[in-house]
Order: C-alpha cells, then sequence, then structure tokens
C-alpha cells in the first residue's frame, strides 16, 4: 500500500499542482491585462505628450513671432520718439524765427511810424515851400508888371 499511497499522493500533489498552475494562469491573465491596460494608458499618455510638445512648440513659435512684432513696435515706437525729437526742435527753430520776425515787424511798424511823421512833416515844409513860392511868383509877377511888392 505504500506504493498506492504514495501514487495517491502524488495524484493528490500533481492535482494540487495542476491547481496552482490554473490559479497561477489566471494570475498572469490578469496581470497581462493589467499590463494591457497599462500599455493602452502609457499609448494614450504618449498620444497626450506629444500633443502637448505640439501645443508648446506652436506656443514657442507663437511666442517667437510675438517677440519679432513687439521688436518691431519697440523700432517705430523709438523711430516715432526720434521723429518727435526732430519736430520739436523744428518747431524750436521756428519759434526763434518767428520772435525774430515778431521783433522785426515791430521795428518796421516803428520805422513807418516814424517815416508818416517825417512824410508829414515833409508835406507841411510842401505845404509852407508852396506858399512861399506862390509868394515869390507874385512878387514876380508884379515886378514884371510894373507894380511894386506889398508888404505880407
Amino acid at each position: 500500500m505504500a506504493d498506492e499511497d504514495r501514487l495517491t499522493r502524488m495524484e493528490e500533489v500533481v492535482a494540487s499542482l495542476l491547481q496552482v498552475a490554473r490559479e497561477q494562469t489566471q494570475v498572469n491573465r490578469q496581470q497581462d491585462e493589467q499590463i494591457n491596460s497599462l500599455l493602452q494608458v502609457a499609448r494614450e499618455h504618449n498620444q497626450v505628450a506629444r500633443q502637448q510638445n505640439e501645443r508648446l512648440n506652436a506656443l514657442a513659435q507663437s511666442s517667437r513671432e510675438s517677440d519679432e512684432r513687439l521688436n518691431t513696435v519697440v523700432e517705430l515706437v523709438r523711430s516715432h520718439d526720434e521723429s518727435i525729437d526732430e519736430l520739436r526742435e523744428a518747431q524750436a527753430n521756428s519759434e526763434r524765427k518767428i520772435a525774430a520776425l515778431a521783433d522785426a515787424q515791430i521795428r518796421t511798424d516803428e520805422a513807418m511810424a516814424n517815416l508818416s511823421n517825417k512824410m508829414a512833416e515833409l508835406a507841411a515844409q510842401q505845404a509852407h515851400t508852396d506858399e512861399r513860392l506862390d509868394a515869390l511868383i507874385d512878387i514876380v509877377r508884379e515886378s514884371r508888371e510894373g507894380r511894386p511888392p506889398q508888404a505880407s
């Protein structure tokens, strides 16, 4: 009976081993499913990572373009500032010239007033000269006509 006991024991061991093998196979299947699930998650993660990299690259490109536009704006502002400085200088120069013209106009007005006064004096003197000339002409006429000059 020892052989039969051994054989029974061996059958029990083989049955136990088969049971363990089945359980291990079941565990392996569950682990395979988990691994496949993890692989799917990893694939999805890689896809998301690729999309994020593409978005980051697009953002980086957009940032570079924004920097270029900003640099252009900065250059335009600098150019504008230079133009404004030139305009301020031109305006200051124009104001100096206008002030000089105003001074010249004042001097011209004064000279014109002085000239008007002198012309009035000259007109008065001319009228006086005309009166004296008329008197002289009268004297000369009277003397030609033989009349003695009259006292005025």
